[in-house]
């Protein structure tokens, strides 16, 4: 078992505590979120987008307050909602244990991490007050050039003269994000403070928190667009509360369907989610993973929401020890502290097994909890997270040691042996005949146009020297795979996103591919293609977009890397989400303050 470094102690005890206000005090003065479509929006200024669903931060310029100014224009027809206000709140809690052990204990840590410690392949993005960039705890893991600030207030974070985009602009003057960081990813076993869940994890962060803990869901919303576009498979999100936001569901579902996960803290005002919902905590997208805090005893934290299909599963999120500001260390309490013991759980498994696909990382983690009495029906996997047997879903098995046989005492030889019977001389077995690899099937390119980086976008195909569109009814995750193998690109994890997703095809671009039913074994597109006939239904004659992730596997590998087919991708997939509870996510809260929780 590998052995943890010897802590240092610098004791500071907080507890998040979720607080009813006003809810006039609960959105940003000044402003509101509107998806115009394109349309003038009377009486203010646009101040840019907001994240990737087309909704935009608009200035109020008509001496109205953001309420009336909410009023006037849904009477106009327009879609839109305040800019929510999130807040910590926190206060001295004099409870607190010796060190990480009794949390890591509790989720069989060491014996996980004897099976595997992590790796740089997968990224979590902490979106939150930001990170201690030069934490000795930390800085092993950071990745940092990559760390972003999005300002409060619209420019800079007040009482500061920030206002760059990267680098130490999103260094943590609060304290709560570089404790999250800390248990998802603190520099392990290197003779120093802590050890996070994922010893090798890259962690990059984005700052929309300000030192006193407040900040904006459009922050937030355009946080989680800048993650994603840097390469972050997880978000970790330990803030919530207030009403529901649009923009900031839309944002969420855009990164469900790019096959990220979005792991959200359930709140800590002692409240059944399944009745009174929390956000983001409730949500309904199926990347959504809702965490509880529970305690020493695997009971229920006494401040922890929960809800019977509203919350995921719960971790421990009472007297957490975990990097802090300034390079110190800290013991906190709530469902902030539970939630990245799971984010970091989620990216140990998955640089452990990179086949995995979002959805499989988020059934694992609920299919290995231990399943404890006081949690059994306070969420919906009915317990508490368990590293080591998440791990052993996906490690193989120990090969047992051979035990020698027993020799057996020599037998006596007859005097007269009789003369041995002649054996017949052994029939030589012909060697086998390797089959041969079928060669790739010439007259077919593939390239991705309109996407965000050269790993992605809107896919095309030449066919007899014509650039022309995928017809999307049949097209899903395998046949993305075959594509992003044939590019050469990354392909393991490729997924075949919503139609349109990165813009719909110009009309007179033909359709120029339907898939008969590619099953990712396939070497190109061109050896699974129907070219004697598009198929496509009325309505589908859009085109197909791809989104290249994974490792890039050799061609001869491909028969060792389990592909099973997939349904068609354009599933709307809030459709299939079973947590919603109470609310069409249309926008309107509930009137109470978002708070890091």
């Amino acid at each position: 078992m590998l052995s943890l470094g010897r802590l240092t102690t610098v004791l500071l005890v907080a507890l998040a505590l979720a607080a009813a206000v006003d809810a006039k005090d609960n959105a940003r003065e000044g402003y509101v979120l509107v998806k115009s479509n394109g349309r003038n929006v009377p009486g203010a200024d646009d101040e840019g987008e907001v994240g990737s669903g087309g909704w935009r931060k608009m200035k109020i310029k008509d001496n109205k307050n953001w309420e009336e100014k909410v009023a006037d224009l849904k009477s106009q027809g327009f879609e839109v909602e305040p800019d929510w206000q999130l807040q910590s709140a926190v206060t001295p809690n004099d409870s607190a244990w010796s060190s990480i052990s009794a949390a890591m204990n509790k989720i069989q840590a060491p014996l996980a991490w004897d099976i595997h410690t992590g790796t740089s392949t997968v990224t979590v993005c902490v979106i939150d007050s930001g990170i201690d960039l030069a934490h000795p705890d930390l800085v092993g893991n950071l990745d940092g050039t990559n760390n972003h600030l999005n300002a409060i207030g619209g420019s800079t974070i007040p009482g500061t003269t920030i206002t760059g985009t990267v680098g130490l602009a999103a260094n943590d003057d609060n304290g709560h994000g570089s404790h999250c960081a800390g248990t998802i990813g603190g520099v392990g076993n290197n003779g120093k403070g802590v050890a996070g869940v994922s010893w090798g994890v890259k962690i990059i962060a984005c700052k929309f928190l300000d030192a006193s803990g407040s900040g904006f869901t459009s922050d937030a919303t355009d946080c989680i667009k800048w993650c994603r576009s840097k390469g972050a498979q997880i978000t970790s999100n330990s803030w919530g509360g207030g009403g529901s936001s649009s923009s900031l569901s839309t944002e969420i579902g855009i990164s469900n369907a790019a096959g990220h996960l979005f792991i959200a803290a359930a709140g800590n005002a002692n409240t059944n989610i399944d009745v009174t919902a929390s956000y983001p905590a409730s949500y309904p997208q199926a990347n959504v993973i809702t965490v509880g805090a529970s305690d020493a005893n695997d009971n229920r934290a006494s401040f922890s929401n929960y809800g019977a299909t509203s919350v995921d599963l719960f971790a421990p999120g009472v007297s957490i020890y975990s990097t802090y500001k300034s390079a110190g260390y800290a013991w906190l309490s709530g469902t902030s502290m539970a939630t990245p013991h799971v984010a970091g759980a989620a990216a140990l498994l998955w640089s452990l097994a990179p086949q995995l696909s979002a959805a499989d990382v988020k059934a694992k983690l609920m299919s290995s909890v231990d399943r404890v009495p006081g949690l059994s029906t306070l969420c919906v996997s009915g317990g508490r997270l368990n590293l080591l047997k998440l791990l052993q879903s996906v490690a193989p098995a120990p090969v047992p040691v051979p035990v020698p046989a027993p020799v057996p005492a020599p037998v006596p030889v007859p005097a007269h042996v009789p003369a041995p019977t002649p054996v017949p001389a052994p029939v030589p077995v012909p060697a086998p005949v390797p089959v041969p690899v079928p060669a790739p099937v010439a007259g077919l390119s593939v390239r991705l146009v309109n996407g965000p980086n050269a790993d992605s976008g809107r896919l095309e195909v030449l066919v007899n020297g014509v650039w022309g569109t995928v017809c999307d009814d049949q097209f899903g995750s395998a046949d993305a795979r075959v594509a992003c193998r044939q590019m050469g690109k990354p392909w393991t994890l490729a997924v075949a996103q919503r139609r349109a997703f990165y813009g719909q095809a110009a009309a007179s671009v033909p359709i120029l591919m339907d898939d008969v039913g590619c099953r990712g074994s396939e070497l190109t597109l061109d050896s699974c293609r129907s070219a004697a006939k598009i198929s496509c239904a009325t309505g589908h004659r859009e085109d197909v977009s791809v989104q290249c992730l994974g490792s890039a596997v050799t061609s001869g590998s491909v028969d060792s890397v389990p592909l099973l087919p997939d349904s068609p991708e354009d599933v709307d997939e809030d459709a299939k989400d079973d947590k919603k509870k109470g609310n069409n996510g249309n926008g309107n809260g509930n009137g109470r303050r978002m708070l890091v929780v």
